[in-house]
């Protein structure tokens, strides 16, 4: 049942199933024989995972529902960093820690392959020591841990290849939704085995701080739907143009998605305008009202936009980061640092076109 409600979940369904058959074997040998297990539950498995490709592959063309490749899946190498982030994200709130400018020297320090590489290495060890401690003292007990523990880490597999910008935004936080159903029973088991009498008081505690934290969440989401929502009858003016080249759609605003795609169709829905004459050029990462483009040049059939400088990318493009691409009317080619792109027509601008950006929650149009 855990398989239907993510098909990246699903492919690992079989490792998952199987350390808790495991786990099944070695507290109670009298439940199901190897044999069956392989075929009532494995075998199904690895049959609709296969139809799922197949009908991938018969429906869009694309092996992958995305139109990705198996190289889009495994796009990092730098597992160790990611595995890292979402222990902080899960054990320590990281997100909001009141840490300040060290952020980035944690940041910085991330970029050590060999140090994240031998953080694992011991957060494994301390996990399997105490998991240790615990069979040798508990029996069943530590067992369990471990097979939570390793239920936990296998659910994170098919997400360690994706966006790790979570420690900062809020709107990765659904690839955790899943890998939680196994990390927060092993939380709770382990609170019970280790503090016993005080268990009860401690996940009291823990839930009240779950819940603070998630009151300073709910506003942002609040604030990003009163963004989009001026953006979309602040845009109502350029309805008159027959090309409007937006330079810089809020994709995210605050750490959550806003029109990371769409804009064109929510303009139409909301104000009945067109959608053929809209070309979003970028979108971006926005923090504050402020946050916006610092200089937009016209020069004949070149745009250069100049964004805020900031450590990471301010522009993005498809909703994710910014990568340079080329359509039949233009050409966007962005900066190293996705600070700042130029626009490049493959002919004259089109009579009646309005370049516009987002600032304080309204459109400012570039140039005449």
């Amino acid at each position: 049942l855990l398989g239907l409600f993510s098909y990246e979940f699903t492919m690992v369904c079989p490792l998952i199933y199987t350390v808790l058959f495991m786990l099944h074997r070695k507290l109670n040998t009298t439940g199901l024989r190897p044999e069956m297990f392989l075929t009532r539950i494995i075998l199904p498995q690895i049959i609709f995972i296969s139809g799922y490709f197949v009908a991938c592959k018969l429906v869009s063309g694309h092996w992958l529902w995305h139109a990705g490749t198996i190289g889009d899946i495994i796009q990092t190498s730098d597992y160790s960093k990611t595995l890292l982030k979402y222990f902080a994200k899960f054990f320590i709130f990281y997100r909001y820690l009141p840490i300040g400018k060290t952020d980035q020297a944690l940041r910085a320090l991330s970029e050590n392959s060999r140090l994240m590489t031998l953080s694992v290495i011991f957060a494994f060890a301390a996990i399997a020591f105490l998991s240790w401690r615990l069979i040798k003292t508990k029996g069943g007990s530590g067992y369990l841990l471990a097979a939570l523990f390793a239920c936990f880490i296998i659910a994170l597999l098919p997400v360690l290849s994706l966006d790790s910008s979570f420690l900062k935004y809020i709107y990765p936080d659904r690839y955790g939704y899943l890998p939680s159903v196994f990390f927060y029973v092993f939380l709770v088991s382990a609170l019970f085995f280790i503090l016993k009498k005080i268990a009860l008081p401690v996940l009291i505690g823990y839930s009240i701080l779950c819940w603070v934290l998630l009151t300073q969440t709910i506003p942002v989401w609040n604030a990003v739907n009163e963004r989009c929502n001026e953006l979309i009858r602040n845009y109502k003016p350029f309805q008159q143009y027959e090309r409007v080249y937006v330079l810089n759609v809020p994709a995210y605003y605050r750490g959550v998605a806003a029109f990371r795609s769409a804009f064109a169709e929510t303009v139409y829905m909301k104000n009945s305008g067109s959608v053929e004459n809209i070309r979003v050029i970028s979108g971006c990462y926005q923090e504050s009202d402020s946050d916006t483009i610092k200089s937009v040049t016209i020069k004949e059939n070149t745009v250069t936009v100049s964004g805020p400088n900031k450590e990471t990318p301010y522009f993005s493009a498809n909703g994710g980061w910014a990568k340079s691409y080329e359509t039949e009317e233009y050409k966007v080619v962005f900066s190293p640092d996705g600070c700042s792109y130029t626009l490049l027509f493959k002919q004259e601008i089109p009579t009646n076109s309005a370049f516009i950006y987002a600032s304080l929650a309204a459109w400012k149009k570039a140039g005449n």
